[in-house]
């Protein structure tokens, strides 16, 4: 069992609806059930079972009014299966205003669309992403931290891939996030009407996985892929709002022959990223190690601003002479660092270092120290 570090921000929020959105798979329910253990009377629902999204889905105070009266607590799991779900929150809210409303989603671009504008000022969300490392690696030293990394890079940190690894069950943990991968990564994103054809979108994921680090041009991506650039927008946002990927955008101060158009895409997991890949191969047989512990820092540092809420905004830099910085983290007053992503340290390019007055290498060690220490 893991510690999620987003229970205690979860924990102090009152006379709210707590939406939690996230992954399938990444601890939602399991985070709920922690949560709930502090109260007596509860109940939960999921929206997995159909009679549940019938008279979740009604909107009529009278049909729901015997499935909550009476509780302290109300757990509705995989919200997003209930259309119009805002508006039974919403009866629920203003009739039972003693009932602490707990609802999971694991697809924000559907759940969000339904829930937010009749809960105006009733909901608190959260995301909850995978483990951070600080949750999986909390009783850890830097030896082993070291050690584990490269199983990291390979099978990610999802909770139930994570809690195999590091009880020395690899094969068991290559198995678990395959199942995740087959049964669950596509599960949302195919209920979407805008999903036509569903080979598109998984040729979209393996073209995205196999350019991990590297920019994204719409219009090469295009090319590619025979789809035209409003599909793949489209396309991109509900991988996004699915929590499967995010977008790095660029970085500008304004200077000629800076690259400006395009965009960088990482996974919220790596070994999500090697599963859309079908790759588990050891580090000694394959080239993409650098890549995919950048995507792993990168990640990290997006993680750990959804979950806390941190008001720093991430991008990457380049120009058409080749300087480019991997990472940069602007704070909430403008003040810029950036971040040169080398799992094996190397010098720092001199013209950079003029660029940006704060510029340093994230190695091994500075990922531990920023995000596990």
């Amino acid at each position: 069992m893991f510690n999620r570090l987003l229970l205690p921000r979860i924990e102090k929020v009152r006379n709210k609806v707590i939406v939690l959105y996230g992954a399938r798979q990444v601890g939602k329910t399991t985070l709920a059930k922690i949560y709930l253990q502090k109260y007596q009377n509860i109940i939960g629902y999921s929206c997995d079972d159909l009679d549940v999204v019938g008279w979740l889905g009604s909107n009529r105070l009278s049909i729901i009014q015997p499935y909550i009266q009476g509780f302290e607590v109300v757990l509705i799991d995989e919200a997003q299966r209930v259309k119009n779900i805002g508006l039974s929150l919403k009866l629920m809210y203003e009739n039972f205003p003693d009932t602490i409303l707990l609802v999971t989603g694991s697809s924000s671009f559907d759940l969000a669309n339904q829930v937010l504008e009749p809960l105006t000022g009733r909901s608190r969300e959260f995301i909850l992403p995978p483990l951070l490392l600080r949750e999986a690696f909390a009783d850890y030293g830097f030896a082993d931290f070291q050690k584990y990394l490269k199983t990291i890079l390979k099978y990610g940190l999802y909770p139930s891939v994570a809690q195999n690894y590091l009880e020395d069950s690899v094969y068991e943990a290559e198995d678990e996030l395959k199942n995740i991968a087959k049964n669950y990564l596509y599960k949302d994103i195919l209920n979407f009407d805008t999903v036509k054809n569903p080979q598109n979108i998984q040729k979209m994921l393996v073209y995205l996985a196999s350019s991990v680090g590297s920019e994204i041009n719409l219009h090469k991506m295009s090319n590619a892929l025979n789809l035209d650039q409003k599909t793949i927008q489209r396309y991109l946002l509900i991988l996004e709002q699915s929590f499967i990927v995010f977008r790095l955008n660029v970085y500008s101060k304004r200077k000629k022959g800076e690259i400006i158009n395009n965009f960088k895409v990482y996974f919220w997991d790596v070994g999500i990223r090697n599963t859309v890949l079908q790759d588990y191969r050891d580090f000694d047989y394959r080239d993409d190690l650098g890549k995919l512990f950048e995507n792993l820092v990168i990640a990290e540092f997006y993680k750990n601003k959804v979950v806390f809420e941190h008001g720093y905004n991430l991008y990457f830099w380049r120009t058409y002479t080749n300087l480019e910085v991997d990472l940069i983290k602007e704070n909430n007053i403008g003040e810029i660092e950036a971040l040169e992503i080398k799992i094996t340290p190397e010098k720092l390019k001199k013209s950079i270092v003029e660029e940006f007055g704060s510029y340093k290498m994230f190695s091994v060690q500075q990922l531990w120290e920023e995000f596990v220490r």
